[in-house]
């Protein structure tokens, strides 16, 4: 992971991937869904695959290539609580009392793993990105 810069790792990554998900694909036959006539779903697609799928690509390899493994996998633990969020400011969801326990595992998890709140210093190399 060291030797490859993030946006190589993450070009591969997600060449692979398309590869792969392109052949299973034709076991499928999605070429009979109607929504495929449908310029919104390919603008969705595209938005996804670019703003979602690549760049989340991009920072996470960026970030095990400054962090490690285990500082970065840490962060992963963040996802649910980001997307309950996001969920609750822009769909208006409900948020219940669960939440708040979880919420406290995550970030008691996140903050053991990243140095227990010693304020442990991280040099960052300067990369080109």
């Amino acid at each position: 992971m060291k030797s490859l810069p993030p946006l190589e790792t993450t070009g591969i990554t997600v060449f692979f991937g398309t590869l792969y998900f392109g052949l299973a694909m034709l076991f499928e036959e999605p070429w009979r869904l109607p929504v495929l006539h449908d310029p919104v779903f390919w603008w969705n697609v595209l938005l996804l695959s670019i703003c979602v799928t690549f760049l989340g690509f991009l920072f996470y390899f960026r970030s095990v290539s400054h962090l490690g493994a285990i500082r970065t996998g840490g962060f992963i633990n963040l996802v649910p609580v980001i997307g309950t969020a996001m969920s609750v400011l822009i769909l208006g969801e409900v948020l219940y009392w669960t939440f708040s326990g979880g919420l406290l595992l995550v970030v008691t998890g996140t903050t053991l793993i990243n140095g227990g709140g010693r304020g442990v210093d991280v040099e960052l190399p300067e990369t080109g990105i």
